[in-house]
């Protein structure tokens, strides 16, 4: 897709075992809630959230909310996917953004 589409992870300012809040900046894309068979529309569809590599579920928005953790060290990462649920890929690598952090 042409422009491709970009994601980054922007931290809170804190993190607390009783939840946090994470937003998006996605560039040229549009988080939309789609039909499981809709069909490809470029630049558009949802997120795939995951933590410690655990699927949380999908994003349809540039904000979710992390509930209450166990003290750990944790990967957060998020990946744009496709309408029919394929990742966006930009130069052959899969757009996808990581935040790692600590409950104490």
């Amino acid at each position: 897709v042409t422009p491709a589409p970009s994601l980054s992870l922007i931290p809170p300012a804190a993190v607390s075992r009783d939840g946090f809040e994470v937003s998006l900046n996605a560039e040229n894309f549009v988080f939309i809630r789609a039909e499981d068979d809709a069909d490809h529309v470029a630049n558009q569809g949802h997120g795939h959230i995951y933590l410690n590599g655990l699927k949380l579920g999908r994003l349809y928005e540039d904000r979710f909310l992390i509930g209450g953790l166990a003290p750990g060290d944790y990967i957060l990462s998020v990946g744009l996917n496709t309408n029919d649920h394929r990742p966006y890929a930009h130069q052959g690598e899969p757009v996808i953004d990581r935040y790692e952090f600590n409950i104490r």
